[in-house]
């Protein structure tokens, strides 16, 4: 009983937060064989080194369809899990996931507040 008041407390907690990243917008999109450009902004994005030491991201992932295709089935697309094959302005920083399914952007530095279009 006591680790199901705590799985639900614990949940509560996380669902009830003060703090939301809301408002994303994904804009700009231009994309080419080998490059995809867009601009990205969010409100409330944090990233705090006071306990617990957190921060908000937007994980990017890009899904693929052969138009030829009968069954037209989505795949993702692998990115490169090189870091410096990245980039972002700003305030921005971006982290390859390891298996290449997408990249995590988030605040390069410590703070809070709205995301400009970058």
């Amino acid at each position: 009983m006591k680790h199901i008041f705590l799985f639900f407390t614990t949940f509560l907690t996380m669902v009830y937060s003060t703090t939301f990243a809301n408002n994303l917008q994904i804009t700009n999109v231009n994309a080419t064989t080998s490059t995809i450009q867009f601009n990205i902004s969010w409100d409330n994005s944090w990233f705090t080194n006071n306990p617990p030491s957190n921060w908000d991201a937007v994980w990017i992932f890009i899904k693929a369809q052969d138009c030829q295709s009968f069954d037209k089935a989505w795949e993702h697309v692998n990115v490169s899990t090189t870091a410096a094959d990245h980039t972002a302005a700003g305030l921005l920083a971006v982290n390859p996931v390891p298996d290449g399914k997408g990249v995590f952007i988030r605040r390069s530095t410590f703070g809070f507040g709205s995301i400009p279009s970058t």
